[in-house]
């Protein structure tokens, strides 16, 4: 009998899927230097943990268009972890080095039970009415405010006001 599963994905920006913060201005480009090193710092995620899925820079026009997307994972317990990923979309002249970048935000929980029995299953039923859902609440409370506190590391990197002044 194969071992039974229940995934469970929860949004944490609810009802949003993600959130965003735009730039028009003086050099939009360093966003590539900036993002990384502050989805590691701020979620606290080990470098074995944190991957560059894609860089791309079309230098041949003028705007010079530019994408990236990064993502990293910590684990939160032994059912739970937490991903965030940042996508980047801009265009910078190569004159004036003006131009804009859009950030947007994505945090995610993901949830596993793995239920070898159907015993497991009720039993676990119940310590997830009781108990999970609590913990539960407090995960995605902690990644609530640590994406707020990236949201704004952005907004300061490129002179903006924070979130909550807007």
């Amino acid at each position: 009998m194969a071992e039974a599963k229940m995934r469970v994905k929860s949004n944490v920006l609810a009802p949003s899927e993600s959130s965003s913060v735009q730039f028009f201005g003086n050099n939009p480009m360093q966003a590539f230097k900036v993002i990384p090193s502050l989805m590691m710092d701020i979620y606290r995620i080990d470098p074995g943990a944190f991957w560059e899925d894609e860089i791309r820079i079309d230098a041949s026009g003028d705007p010079v268009p530019f994408f990236g997307y990064w993502r990293g994972k910590e684990g939160k317990d032994s059912f739970t972890t937490f991903w965030i990923e940042v996508e980047i979309r801009g265009r910078q002249s190569k004159e004036t080095r003006q131009g804009d970048v859009t950030v947007k935000i994505k945090p995610k929980l993901n949830t596993e039970f793995k239920f070898p029995t159907p015993i497991h299953r009720g039993i676990f039923w119940i310590y997830s009415r009781s108990f999970y859902k609590n913990q539960m609440q407090r995960y995605i409370k902690e990644a609530r405010e640590l994406t707020d506190e990236f949201e704004n590391a952005v907004r300061a990197h490129f002179d903006l006001m924070s979130k909550e002044s807007v």
